[in-house]
């Protein structure tokens, strides 16, 4: 991630399911976005998460929830090593500290 994070380029990540070659996301599960908010050194965070919707499925059946926090830089760097570490299964959650 780099700093500060740019205005018109939000870092995101983002799993669910992808096209047959495994290049485009074709519908987002989980979604992780960070962007910058105003030039104080505040960063929002969203968070998507979405139930599957399979063919012939009602798109009104999708079930979503998606929530906004706002921080600064250093809870997101701890927030980012904290991730890795979860990835290798050195630990079982992170937290990402909101500011008010």
């Amino acid at each position: 991630m780099t700093y500060p994070l740019p205005p018109n380029a939000p870092f995101s990540l983002e799993g669910g399911d992808w096209n047959e070659p495994g290049t485009v996301i074709e519908q987002v599960h989980v979604g992780l976005k960070f962007y910058p908010i105003g030039l104080l050194g505040r960063v929002g965070f969203r968070a998507v998460l979405s139930s599957p919707i399979h063919q012939g499925d009602r798109p009104e059946s999708i079930g979503q929830v998606a929530v906004e926090l706002q921080t600064s830089y250093e809870p997101l760097r701890s927030f980012a090593r904290s991730l890795v570490m979860l990835a290798r299964g050195a630990i079982d959650e992170v937290v990402l500290q909101g500011e008010d």
